[in-house]
């Protein structure tokens, strides 16, 4: 059906219904800005949120359509009650253009519509906005940068790490000085390294996990305690070449064989343990029996006896105390084991006194003895504190054979009463005696 707009009727109806459509939306637009702005801010915070988590921004999109329809509809409702009406529409045209209620009488079918007028295109019609622009531009403007203000970086996992755990790097460490110093064979000391190397080659977010940390400290553990046995066995080996130094000692092959058992147990650990002793460090050694025991003269066995108990210094040096005073071990330039000691304890400063005390490791043992124990007597007792033993005394029970007790009744009364036993007296209050008058009623 074709409008024909130059017919009267279908003029003025066209004239009604745009007025009430301008209307209308403008109340409509006029509620709706204000829960548009809230849609519109919702809607950025959840695309921005998903931007930031990297997730598909189709359920930021449905989210938006929703809260907008949403506030649409509600906005609607709140509006009715402002809606214009065609029969108040009707009358406003009459109003403005000075009709003389003569659509609202031929809209009931009493008169003719009238001519059409060139002022009915409600030309007059104006709005104002008032805050309904500024409500939704703000609402654009949240929704903007929602959509493409920049996100940091997400951070997944742990953060970077760009130190070993303490005990990796120590125990890389003495590895390092063990190699260094040439104190175990090769082949052992890399058996241990590979381990740290695996260990240090796992990704930064794992190296400090629980299970990661728990092997660290099991691999430090591991490696000390073959470094200690290492100069335990070292230390052992020179004890047993010590007696052979003296030239005018005259050791029996009983002694000689007691010493050769103790370098052969030395000997099997040094060459057994974990970290299995350097081959440089045992050449020399005589065969662990009585023969080549006594094959050694004092010089190689004083010889053989500084080298391996160097090594066992060393060896104790790297996992021992490296302080004031204590023997660290070193490499020469020329690849031999020395020991340096750090004499001195520091002058200190005024507000510290005059340094640091005197302590610190000795090779030498001091030989304090057992001491005599003596008692402490003292006659005044005047001076005695509570609980202070005065003296002791031993005796024994005076017993008379000859003695006879006659025979009692158990409770019975032994003796009886005097004095104050016999009588028995109570010096009650009147309060105490009236409240055992009412208890014995």
């Amino acid at each position: 059906m074709v409008m024909r707009l130059d017919d009267p009727r279908q003029h003025w109806e066209h004239a009604v219904s745009a007025l009430v459509r301008r209307v209308n939306t403008v109340a409509w637009l006029e509620r709706f800005a204000p829960f548009a702005f809230s849609a519109l801010s919702l809607g950025a915070g959840v695309h921005y949120a998903l931007r930031r988590l990297q997730e598909p921004s189709w359920g930021g999109h449905l989210a938006l359509a929703l809260l907008v329809a949403g506030s649409a509809f509600y906005a609607g409702r709140l509006a009715r009650r402002a809606y214009f009406g065609r029969r108040a529409a009707r009358a406003l045209l009459e109003y403005q253009l000075s009709l003389d209620s003569r659509l609202s009488a031929a809209s009931a079918g009493i008169t003719t519509w009238p001519a059409p007028l060139p002022t009915a295109g409600l030309e007059w019609l104006r709005w104002k906005p008032g805050a309904s622009l500024p409500w939704l531009a703000a609402g654009l403007i949240v929704l903007a940068a929602g959509l493409w203000m920049p996100v940091p970086t997400p951070v997944t996992g742990f953060a970077q790490v760009n130190e070993k755990p303490p005990a990796l790097t120590q125990t890389e460490a003495w590895l390092a000085q063990v190699n260094q110093l040439a104190l175990a064979e090769p082949e052992a000391i890399e058996t241990l390294t590979e381990r740290a190397r695996g260990l240090a080659e796992r990704s930064p977010e794992s190296q400090y996990t629980h299970s990661a940390l728990e092997a660290a400290d099991t691999l430090r553990a591991q490696t000390e305690a073959a470094i200690r046995s290492l100069a335990a066995e070292l230390d052992a080996a020179a004890t047993a070449l010590a007696p052979l130094e003296n030239p005018a000692a005259t050791l029996s092959d009983e002694e000689l064989g007691a010493l050769a058992s103790r370098l052969g147990s030395a000997l099997q650990g040094l060459r057994e343990g974990r970290l299995a002793a350097n081959g440089e460090l045992l050449k020399g050694l005589p065969p662990a029996n009585a023969a080549g025991m006594r094959s050694l003269t004092p010089e190689q066995a004083a010889q053989l006896r500084q080298q391996l108990a160097r090594a066992g210094r060393a060896a104790t040096g790297i996992v021992g105390a490296q302080g004031k005073g204590a023997s660290v071990a070193s490499a020469d330039p020329d690849g031999q084991v020395t020991l340096e000691r750090t004499e001195g304890f520091g002058n200190g400063s005024p507000e510290r006194g005059p340094g640091h005390a005197p302590m610190y490791l000795n090779s030498a043992a001091s030989d304090a003895g057992t001491g005599l124990t003596e008692t402490v007597n003292n006659p005044e007792l005047s001076r005695a504190a509570l609980g202070d033993l005065l003296g002791t005394e031993r005796g024994e029970h005076e017993l008379d054979p000859t003695r006879s007790a006659a025979p009692s009744t158990a409770g019975s009364i032994a003796a009886p009463g005097r004095g104050g036993d016999v009588v028995w007296v109570d010096h009650l209050t009147p309060a105490e005696r009236a409240a055992l008058k009412d208890f014995f009623k």
